[in-house]
């Protein structure tokens, strides 16, 4: 075999098919392509997954999840991450400007604190998102002090950072207020004996007081957050956005007032005080099961020790119930007045009736006293008051263990 004697094996090669030459080669109408349909036309091309027109594959599955395009992405730190960059690049704040100045994250990044580890730095945060744990030191420091008497009456929302954080608390001192004026302002006072009109008055002053009120304690509170390094997210200015949160905390407030005036009206009991007790209670299942575990563990005294709690709360209960309806009924004494028919000394002519008083027939009657009118605000209040020193001085750093604050926040003298 040589070069110019080489050829294709025998039906290796074919003549191309002759197609569009006319009717007479058989092949020229359609020139193979059929008469209808996609493969009839110029540019077909079987797209993947294609099944002939019948419901692919892909579209016959069931979906599971969803993915959004406008989900925000977070670059997650740590604690133990927070505190080697500290020290890396000797961080004066943990903010997204002072990331991007040392090129640690891009300009599209977005930041989110995680709780895991030990914070050993003090620093301040400016971040996107956090940790809903971040939030531990404010629920830690609810549980005792002032703090606690006012995450009582707010039902736990003071420690959750909630919109309806403050609770009726503006309210009750806004009432409070309003009965005092009464008794040093002759015009509150007037108020007070106008009847129905009245009463309408100094809801109303009630309500632009809550206000003020509000707004106050709405700004103080901003100030406690800030206090436990919780910032506003970057790029969102923190007089805006004090300003705005305090708008929104009065809202809150107002609508749980709003709330408590409309079950009043229903006649199901005084609003104010069922809303306070409704927060109260709610906490009541989660510390029951706490209870229930701590007996049932180690060294905890068992089902008895339980048992005896138990009782012992139902016996408070009841005492606590027969004190605020007991009453003592202070016996009234008073004459029956008898009237008794004139006579006249002239004909055709009646005189007045004579009305005298017998001593002999007394009527008693009972003028109810409650024994505990006041009920248990006075203990609340006066429970506030003694922890106000402790926190004006946790408020403004002030050295608490000089021989001053200790006598000062010591309760028992």
């Amino acid at each position: 075999m040589e070069l110019h004697n080489l050829k294709s094996a025998k039906g290796s090669v074919k003549k191309s098919k002759r197609i569009g030459r006319g009717q007479g080669s058989g092949k020229g109408g359609t020139s193979t392509r059929g008469h209808k349909g996609a493969q009839s036309r110029s540019g077909y091309s079987q797209k993947r997954g294609f099944e002939g027109g019948q419901m692919p594959l892909q579209r016959r599955l069931p979906k599971r999840g969803f993915k959004s395009l406008n989900k925000t992405i977070y670059t997650p730190f740590n604690f133990i991450q927070v505190n080697e960059l500290i020290e890396k690049y000797n961080l004066s704040e943990f903010s997204f400007d002072e990331l991007r100045r040392n090129k640690i994250i891009s300009k599209t990044e977005k930041i989110k604190i995680l709780s895991d580890g030990d914070l050993t730095n003090s620093i301040t945060f400016k971040v996107h998102a956090t940790n809903i744990n971040s939030l531990e030191n404010l629920r830690s420091s609810s549980t005792e002090g002032i703090m606690a008497i006012f995450n009582m009456f707010a039902g736990g929302a003071f420690s959750n950072a909630s919109i309806f954080a403050l609770g009726v608390m503006p309210y009750i001192s806004a009432s409070i207020a309003v009965q005092l004026l009464g008794l040093v302002i002759p015009y509150f006072k007037k108020m007070q004996m106008e009847g129905e009109s009245g009463r309408k008055q100094i809801n109303q002053i009630t309500r632009y007081l809550t206000i003020a009120f509000t707004m106050f304690q709405g700004a103080a509170y901003m100030t406690l957050l800030r206090s436990y390094q919780i910032e506003t997210a970057p790029g969102v200015n923190t007089y805006f956005f004090t300003i705005t949160t305090m708008f929104i905390l009065s809202s809150g407030t107002m609508f749980v007032v709003w709330l408590g005036e409309k079950i009043t009206e229903e006649g199901i009991g005084n609003g104010v005080s069922l809303i306070i007790m409704a927060g109260i209670i709610a906490r009541l299942p989660i510390s029951f099961y706490n209870e229930v575990s701590s007996k049932f563990a180690s060294e905890g005294g068992g089902l008895v020790i339980l048992l005896i709690e138990l009782v012992f709360f139902v016996i408070v209960i009841m005492a606590v119930i027969l004190v605020l309806q007991a009453t003592r009924r202070v016996a009234i004494q008073y004459a029956r007045k008898v009237v008794s028919g004139g006579g006249s000394v002239i004909p055709g002519r009646r005189s007045a009736p004579i009305e005298s008083t017998d001593m002999s027939n007394t009527v008693r009657q009972y003028l109810p006293l409650k024994l505990n009118a006041a009920g248990v605000m006075p203990i609340i209040f006066a429970q506030a008051i003694m922890f106000v020193p402790s926190f004006i001085g946790s408020t403004f750093n002030v050295n608490q263990n000089t021989d001053f604050w200790i006598s000062l926040t010591n309760i028992n003298g």
